[in-house]
């Protein structure tokens, strides 16, 4: 016999032979794999989504305690090198740096109209158009313009060879401002 009809005592005899009624089992078998896959996987991105909007709304309340380190003239009055003082206020700086990544400094010798001006001069360099910032490129890491990403969106940030040095900080001034801008440097 050929293709054996699949047939029942209660129903009248069907047209389905026993390999078409596999197909058909496997072509549904699948495809309610399939669609529970996808389910799957929906629930898996949702859950992913939920996950990544936690971890948003934790640090949105997640509270960033930067360090102040007090290098004002009473606080350094004393100090020597090696001193036990002095090993305390390097294990501080360390510290800030390797925890925080930053830290806070105050100093009282700094004149209040010299860090306004500095802070001026920072924020006409990062509103400068993104464009512009693109310009300062660099094949060494961190000594470029270090963009908004989105894994940490609110961080700019530019890397300078030789900043301290006139030629070098006239340079990147340049290229920032090819029309000149001589409070920068």
């Amino acid at each position: 016999m050929m293709g054996a009809q699949i047939t029942s005592s209660k129903v009248k005899p069907n047209f389905w032979t026993y390999s078409n009624y596999f197909s058909y089992l496997m072509r549904h078998t699948s495809l309610a794999r399939s669609t529970c896959t996808t389910a799957n996987n929906s629930r898996e991105r949702e859950r992913e989504r939920e996950r990544e909007r936690e971890r948003e709304r934790e640090m949105a309340v997640a509270k960033v305690e930067i360090p102040f380190l007090d290098f004002s003239e009473e606080a350094l009055t004393g100090l020597e090198v090696k001193s036990e003082k002095w090993k305390e206020l390097c294990n501080q700086v360390r510290e800030a740096c390797e925890t925080h990544g930053v830290f806070f400094l105050v100093y009282d010798k700094i004149p209040s109209s010299l860090r306004e001006e500095m802070f001026g001069a920072m924020k006409a360099l990062f509103d400068l158009p993104e464009e512009t910032k693109n310009r300062h490129v660099n094949p060494k890491p961190y000594r470029s313009y270090l963009g908004k990403c989105p894994v940490v969106p609110f961080h700019e940030s530019f890397g300078v060879d030789d900043a301290p040095t006139l030629d070098a900080s006239q340079a990147f001034t340049t290229l920032m401002w090819p029309e000149g801008n001589p409070s920068f440097w």
